[in-house]
């Protein structure tokens, strides 16, 4: 570039940055005409400068004369509304398509163009990229809008090419001025309705683009609802009769075919309605009616089915045609209400036509692969009437759904199910639970170890890779007790995992800590790794491993080869009580430190097995132990009673009770359920969890709401149901691990400080497997509270536990259990119907009592019923044993059940789900249970269900 070039430049650029410093827009235009054409290279970069100086949210500085230069400014953007309207101006004006796509902040000021200022500068510009541009904002945006009557005059002077998707998204969005003037809105509205180009050009578009007039409510007058303008605009234009009605009827039904947004699908079908279309319309639009059939929204398949109901009994109808587009509706389960209508109209047809008879029988067997019994009832009432038991295809069919007949449907079918019937095999085994104690203390489940180096770095990934506690502690405890099968290299060997550690987050805390101490030794990082407490989740018991991990560093800098106390034998958590009294007496003589919090979880994880070998060894312990670990063991149920305090303790105080805190570890562990008096006089009375084991009292809390919209003075009204499981309001706060009352108290966090995760979960129940009360009481609290609560995760988990043979369950469990069968999330309930499944077929659950917390939460209404029913879908019929376990828990449910307010929506499904069982299982319904449905109010849809149950023999 000469220099003459580079100071013209110069030139053009500081006179321009001294234009918008003076903030003047008439001085705008004039610059441009005189500079723009030659020098749009050079403008081209001031503008980004100005945009990023001007218009970019900044922290504005203070100061006396900074204030006084900004005074005029809006807060956060240097630039005032002249300035800034300068810089977006000279941008549209100069800027090509490629650079204009980024400024947002332009697309607006094609709805000014009605301000002088504005539409002199887009006049001159005459921009080449408008179309690509105000379509691009208007697809990117819902909010985006653009003033049709503006794009009309860019139009007009050639600024704009017609396109039609561009015009119909502008017509159709409704500028957000007139929320606040309703006169605007009124005039707005009145053009449209009267602007020839918007009936005859735009109109046909609203039925091939995708639109969002369904969502273009606005207040017409003061302090009225909200009304769709479009609604109001398409009935005048209706009423005026600016188009064919038969043009608008077919057009209203061919968009239900159309993958478009439900919300405005039904938008269509609601001004099919308002048009009230003839039968000869409707006639007229019968095959795109056909088409609607095969739509996959269940609501569209309805809408023609109740529109055919108007019209198949005309000449003019092609009933062949229906019965051949209708086929696949008879076989979807989420199309109930159109099979039954469809079935009323399949009945009057054959009964006037004979010859379409076959047919109909064929469409009324199709219904029976639909696992529902009112409805299989009705399909029959079809099929005895139309039904040939010589027609070989009819009875194949029946034949071949015979294994999905519900409730007594066979006996009903009676002659038309023919040949030969698979053979339905036994299906009823009575329920009962069995509760057998696991041997886990033996060879086949030991702990593994490490072989060799190799074996080790494997390790590394499986630790990354998982979830699972263990994998920590092998690999933590490697650095202790594993340190000959290091190489020299070692350290440099690890840095590669040092490395892909430090670039992952977990979300369980003790994987943290655990990725921070390997990181911190493979690295040789000075001074102990001090990981910071877990803010995320401030679960007490999730930190524990903050304490564990400095154990093992001083373990490391002192020397010792001893794992620690609480190291598994056995997989995956397990403690042999022998191999536990020989690390004390290890650790005895090697004069190492006993760490509390080691030695309480080592309690807890410590199986009643191999105990006459423990027993033996015993005393060799050192004299403070043994009687603690003949407690442990079995050996005795004794539990000291404390010192009398003499006049010097009274005065000097005594940290004597501090020592019980084992003793309360190992009574909760090993005496779940049990009292324990002698802790009353203690320094531990009136903790959680010590003298008698805590469970948190449910109940259920309503609360109805009232919600006014600002615009429409509408009254929304809500109801929402929270579990409420109260746990203590004090805490404890001592430093000693009391570990089954850590936790156990109200928290004033919100729901994200309180919740845990998959892995936290996992590593609670590692620190204290024998006994999950405190665990499930923390979980019913904080992630069962609401049904469409966040706590998936953390109840995955759980249920993950569960399904382990050890498990031992409490009321309390039952409780979690039963919420996660009503939870929100699909994806947790079959899983707990995995669960269950699993559970049923060991026998461990027992169903009743699953089903007292299941009806009281369904009495309650905590969750829609519909969310348990699907759990039982995934039991029913899964085995005989499943069947009879399946029908204990139905009847506990309903034996128990208490009508609070209203039936909750799928009752009479559940009942069905109740008869069908029973039919099939040859069983009666309980006398208690019947006696219970008795006081429910008569109800029209639960009569018929309920004298089916009351007609089955008792036997």
């Amino acid at each position: 570039m000469s220099k003459s070039k580079s100071a013209s430049g110069n030139a053009i650029a500081e006179l321009y940055t001294s234009l918008i410093q003076k903030g003047n827009p008439r001085d705008l235009l004039p610059f441009l005409r005189l500079h723009a054409h030659a020098n749009k290279a050079v403008l081209r970069q001031e503008i980004k400068k100005a945009k990023k100086y001007w218009l970019d949210y900044i922290e504005l500085p203070t100061g006396s004369v900074v204030d006084a230069f900004f005074r005029t400014s809006r807060w956060g953007q240097r630039g005032n509304g002249q300035q800034q309207e300068m810089v977006i101006l000279s941008a549209i004006a100069v800027l090509d398509k490629t650079e204009i796509m980024r400024w947002d902040e332009a697309f607006p000021y094609f709805s000014r163009l009605d301000e002088p200022f504005v539409r002199e500068v887009v006049m001159w510009a005459k921009p080449t990229w408008t179309n690509g541009f105000l379509l691009g904002q208007l697809k990117k945006n819902d909010w985006s809008t653009l003033d049709y009557f503006h794009l009309k005059l860019l139009e007009e002077h050639g600024l704009v090419e017609y396109e039609p998707e561009l015009f119909v998204l502008s017509m159709t969005k409704f500028p957000f001025r007139f929320y606040r003037d309703n006169s605007l809105l009124t005039a707005y509205m009145e053009k449209i309705v009267n602007d020839p180009l918007a009936w005859q050009r735009e109109l046909p578009l609203l039925f091939q683009y995708e639109t969002g007039i369904q969502n273009q409510s606005m207040p017409i007058a003061s302090n009225e609802p909200f009304k769709n303008v479009w609604e109001m605009i398409l009935g005048s234009w209706l009423d005026q009769g600016r188009f064919d009605r038969a043009w608008f009827v077919e057009n209203c039904i061919l968009v239900q075919t159309k993958e478009w947004n439900g919300g405005l699908r039904a938008f269509f079908r609601k001004r099919l309605a308002d048009a009230l279309p003839t039968t000869a319309e409707l006639l007229a639009a019968q095959y795109p009616l056909f088409a609607c059939l095969h739509a996959p929204l269940n609501t569209v398949v309805s809408f023609a089915v109740d529109l055919i109901r108007k019209i198949w009994n005309d000449v003019n109808f092609k009933f062949q045609s229906f019965i051949e587009f209708v086929e696949p509706v008879m076989m979807r389960a989420d199309c109930k209400g159109a099979i039954r209508h469809t079935l009323t109209i399949l009945d009057k047809a054959a009964q006037q036509s004979p010859d379409y008879r076959p047919a109909v029988s064929y469409l009324a067997a199709d219904v029976l692969v639909i696992p529902d019994l009112s409805l299989q009832e009705r399909a029959v009432k079809t099929l005895k009437k139309t039904g040939n038991p010589t027609d070989s295809v009819l009875t194949d069919k029946l034949n071949m759904y015979a294994p999905q007949l519900q409730g007594n449907i066979m006996e009903m079918l009676g002659p038309l199910l023919t040949g030969n019937i698979p053979e339905v095999p036994n299906q009823y085994e009575a329920y009962v639970t069995e509760t057998s104690s696991h041997s886990i203390i033996h060879d086949a489940s030991r702990f593994p170890e490490f072989m060799d180096w190799n074996d080790l770095l494997f390790h590394f990934g499986k630790f990354i890779q998982s979830e699972e506690v263990m994998h920590a502690e092998m690999l933590i405890d490697a650095f202790v007790t594993k340190r000959h099968l290091f190489p020299v290299d070692a350290l440099e060997q690890l840095k590669t995992y040092a490395d892909q550690l430090s670039g992952l987050y977990f979300n369980a805390p003790y994987r943290r800590m655990v990725g921070g101490l390997l990181i911190h030794l493979i690295r040789q990082e000075e001074g102990f790794y001090q990981p910071e407490r877990d803010h995320l989740g401030r679960s007490e018991i999730g930190n524990l491993a903050k304490h564990l991990v400095h154990q093992i560093q001083e373990k490391i800098v002192s020397g010792s080869k001893r794992s620690l106390l609480c190291f598994p034998t056995h997989t995956p958590h397990w403690i042999d009580p022998s191999i536990l009294i020989d690390r004390l007496v290890a650790y005895a003589h090697a004069g190492e430190a006993v760490d509390p919090v080691d030695f309480a979880i080592a309690i807890s994880r410590t199986r009643r097995e191999n105990i006459p070998e423990a027993v033996e060894k015993a005393h060799r312990l050192p004299q403070q132990y043994q009687q603690l670990m003949a407690f442990v063991l079995g050996t005795t149920a004794e539990i000291p009673a404390p010192e009398k305090p003499s006049i010097w303790k009274k005065l000097f105080g005594s940290a004597k009770n501090i020592d019980y805190v084992p003793w309360a570890v190992a009574a909760r562990t090993f005496y779940p359920n049990q009292e324990f008096q002698e802790f009353e006089h203690t320094d531990l009375k009136g903790v959680v969890n010590v003298v008698s084991p805590f469970a948190p009292e449910v109940r259920i809390d309503v609360r109805r709401h009232e919600t006014r919209h600002a615009f429409s003075k509408k009254v929304d009204k809500s109801t929402t149901r929270r579990l409420i499981a109260t746990l203590p309001k004090s805490r404890w706060t001592g430093k000693q691990p009391l570990l089954y009352s850590m936790d156990i108290h109200e928290h004033k966090d919100s729901v994200w400080g309180i919740n845990l995760s998959f892995g936290s979960v996992l590593f609670w129940h590692s620190v204290m497997p024998q006994n999950d009360q405190a665990l499930a009481s923390f979980l019913l609290r904080y992630c069962c509270e609401y049904s469409e609560g966040l706590g998936e995760d953390d109840l995955r988990a759980f249920l993950l536990i569960v399904s382990d043979t050890s498990f031992v369950f409490t009321d309390t469990i039952y409780y979690v259990i039963a919420c996660c069968y009503l939870y929100k999330d699909s994806g947790l309930r079959n899983y707990a119907a995995e669960v269950s499944l699993l559970l049923i077929c060991e026998r461990r659950i027992d169903v009743r009592q699953l089903g007292e917390k299941l009806a009281r939460l369904i009495s309650e209404g905590y969750a829609p019923l519909q969310r348990f029913l699907d759990v039982a879908a995934v039991i029913r019929d899964h085995s005989a044993l499943h069947n009879g376990a399946l029908l204990t828990l139905l009847e506990t449910i309903l034996e128990r059940f208490e009508l609070k307010e209203k039936l909750p929506a799928g009752f009479k499904k559940l009942l069905e789900i109740y008869y069908d069982l029973l039919t099939k299982t040859g069983q009666a319904p309980g006398v208690s249970t019947l006696q219970n449905l008795t006081k429910i109010p008569e109800s029209p849809s639960l009569k018929p269900i309920i004298k089916q149950l009351q007609s089955i023999p008792h036997q």
